[in-house]
């Protein structure tokens, strides 16, 4: 959710009473930005607690400790701090949307949604803010409460006061992927690249969508162009996964995944347990003789001739998350699970 965020460099930081401990407040602050310039947040975090405790107090003291919370995720810490703000001085706009993105950090929904709320009132003709309702809305996605069609009406709003808002767009295409228009969602995520072309996540969803709708060529355009504009190691990661995915299924290849063990009635006892909901990769992981227990049983994606006929036929006799029978193999029994 992109909020309104303070970079605040001289600050005024007493609270009226606080005058006669001036000294000593000024150099826990300026102790605190020494550490922030070393990248030592948590120690910046105890000088400007101290200075605190010492009598600092000013709505933009404030304001900074609060951003210093969240950006060490003490999302609840931030919240206090950024109410005591408002009662310093009321009517800060950036201040209401920083407390909408600390009480969604602290999953507090409703509570974001209440002071994002009071910063539209604030300011009515601020073209971010609805956006960023929308977005609260969709992630709450309570349907007794309509969510969902109120969160339509905000990001319409917000693109009549800005049609060339990427935010609004993008939420835009999650609302339609939300209601099964993937069509449409495409279109919006589209627009997203078109204002910005260099946005990582407009490209990651394109191509999961194009590979809901099993378009595996257009889901792998997507994603190596995703690929290509991120450097996040576990980002990376998933697309590569996505991208093994999609090249696998142009290619004709399937994945499984399986337990072995050595008899029948251990195999009945593990397909029950499997059927009633239990993970089949962690039971693999517990009780499979195969190799490849230690990765759930996975089989990677495989051709013909690649496995045991015997296990390539189940596979492709099962549809996609159906678990097969017990199968007896000439080194024990099996049941297995098609992924894709």
């Amino acid at each position: 959710m992109m909020l309104l965020m303070l970079f605040l460099t001289a600050l005024p930081i007493l609270s009226p009473a606080a005058a006669d401990e001036e000294p000593l407040i000024l150099q826990h602050v300026q102790q605190g930005e020494r550490f922030l310039a070393q990248g030592l947040i948590q120690a910046a975090v105890r000088e400007y607690e101290q200075a605190l405790d010492a009598g600092a107090g000013s709505a933009m003291f404030l304001n900074r400790m609060g951003t210093l919370y969240m950006r060490i995720h003490e999302y609840d810490r931030a919240t206090d701090i950024l109410k005591k703000s408002l009662g310093e001085q009321p009517g800060q706009l950036p201040v209401y949307s920083m407390l909408g993105e600390a009480f969604v950090g602290a999953g507090k929904l409703d509570s974001a949604l209440h002071y994002v709320r009071e910063a539209r009132l604030l300011a009515p003709r601020a073209t971010g803010i609805p956006s960023s309702l929308a977005y609260l809305l969709l992630q709450r996605n309570d349907a007794d409460q309509g969510d969902l069609p109120l969160a339509r009406a905000y990001l319409d709003t917000a693109l009549q006061l800005n049609p060339a808002n990427p935010q609004a767009h993008r939420y835009l295409g999650h609302y339609y992927a939300l209601t099964d228009s993937i069509d449409q969602a495409i279109t919006a995520y589209q627009r997203v690249i078109e204002l910005v072309p260099e946005d990582f996540e407009a490209y990651n969803n394109l191509g999961y969508l194009h590979l809901t709708l099993e378009a595996y060529g257009e889901a792998l355009r997507y994603y190596e162009k995703a690929r290509a504009r991120t450097r996040v190691p576990y980002i990376l990661n998933a697309i590569d996964e996505r991208i093994e995915a999609a090249r696998a299924i142009l290619a004709g290849e399937l994945r499984g995944r399986y337990i072995v063990v050595r008899s029948h009635s251990r195999a009945d006892e593990l397909l029950t347990r499997v059927r009633n909901g239990e993970d089949l990769a962690t039971l693999a992981r517990q009780y499979s003789l195969a190799p490849n227990a230690h990765t759930g049983g996975d089989t990677g994606f495989f051709g013909v001739g690649d496995l045991l006929p015997v296990v390539e036929q189940c596979v492709l006799e099962l549809e996609v998350g159906q678990v097969s029978d017990v199968v007896e193999l000439d080194i024990g029994y099996m049941i297995i699970k098609r992924l894709n």
